[in-house]
Order: C-alpha cells, then structure tokens, then sequence
C-alpha cells in the first residue's frame, strides 16, 4: 500500500504533467482585424478612378467571386484562409476582401472582413 505522502507525489506528477503538456499545445489563432486583413492583401497601390481589373488580377491573381450589380458594377471577392494551430475547435480566420469596379473596369472601394473560418465538424 502506497503511503500518503507517495500519493501526493503521485498527483503533483500528474498535475505537473497535465500542465506541461497544456503549455506544449499552445493554441495560436490568427487575428481577426481590419488592419491584419489589410496586411493580407498587397493592394496598397489600388487608386480609386485609376487602378483597372487588369492591374487587379495581375497583383493578387484570379477571385474566388465574382458579383455584377444592376448599375453594372463589379465586384470582386478575395479570400485567404489562415488556420489555427494547437488543439481548438477555432478552425482559423478568413480574410475577406471584395474590390468594386465601375461599368468602365476602373477601380471603385475596397471593403475588408476578418472572420472565423467554420468548422465542418461542427457546423
């Protein structure tokens, strides 16, 4: 038979260890900000009335979307995932971003979003 004090030590260990392996599975989740969307996306050299579809697609390449409005106008939806890493159920971020061109294919406005990436397992 164990005595008490063994048993002690028997806990502290597991605590210890419990402990351990928490700060070893750190969870990271990428930050869900307009200004890490920002950071995502290298469209600093966008200029409203200037920049054309063309300019667009040759920095940040083909669009997971695109949406015509009835006035014509175009938009053009951009997402980049960024996973999270550690034991969560917190899939990652998505990073939105949607550029508007007018009838003419001249830039318009940006709009940026930052959000949870769903997660099949529980959605």
């Amino acid at each position: 038979m164990m005595s008490k004090l063994a048993r002690r030590g028997v806990v502290m260990m597991g605590l210890i260890s419990a402990c351990m392996l928490m700060i070893s599975c750190a969870v990271v989740i990428p930050p869900r900000t307009i200004e890490s969307a920002q950071q995502e996306f290298n469209d600093q050299g966008f200029v409203p009335g200037k920049t054309t579809v063309a300019d667009m697609k040759a920095v940040l390449g083909s669009p997971a979307e695109i949406k015509k409005d009835a006035n014509g106008d175009k938009t053009y939806v951009y997402i980049k995932n960024r996973y999270s890493s550690g034991v969560t159920v917190d899939v990652g971020t998505a990073y939105v971003a949607r550029y508007t061109f007018d009838s003419n294919g001249l830039f318009k406005e940006k709009n940026l979003l930052a959000r949870p990436m769903s997660n099949p397992l529980i959605n």
